[in-house]
């Protein structure tokens, strides 16, 4: 991938972003800030027929070990994001990437993504 590991975070983590490269995703919030590296958001997609609307809200945390970015996420219930009626509550039990930074021979840093 053709960019920098740290572009790569910001645009998984940017509810902002999501639409970017997840074509069902609706809409979304960041509902709370725990530090610089541990959040929860809301997150809504669009419906896909026959199914209903999905949402859910997910705690996210990142940090770097051995210069790769661990980020993982799942989801967790809190009173800032309370179901909505028509929506189904989706359950995310566990899901993460690693973005390690790759060297090219020109000298820029792009990035390898594991899912």
């Amino acid at each position: 991938m053709p960019h920098h590991p740290f572009q790569v975070l910001n645009t998984v983590m940017n509810v902002l972003t999501k639409s970017k490269f997840d074509n069902q995703f609706d809409t979304g919030s960041r509902i709370a800030t725990y530090n610089n590296h541990t959040f929860a958001d809301y997150l809504k997609f669009q419906k896909v027929w026959p199914t209903s609307v999905r949402d859910l809200t997910n705690l996210s945390h990142w940090r770097v070990e051995d210069g790769i970015i661990k980020f993982i996420t799942f989801s967790v219930t809190l009173p800032a994001a309370p179901e909505i009626k028509g929506h189904v509550r989706a359950h995310c039990l566990i899901g993460g990437w690693e973005i390690a930074p790759v060297t090219k021979d020109d000298g820029t840093v792009h990035s390898k993504v594991r899912f």
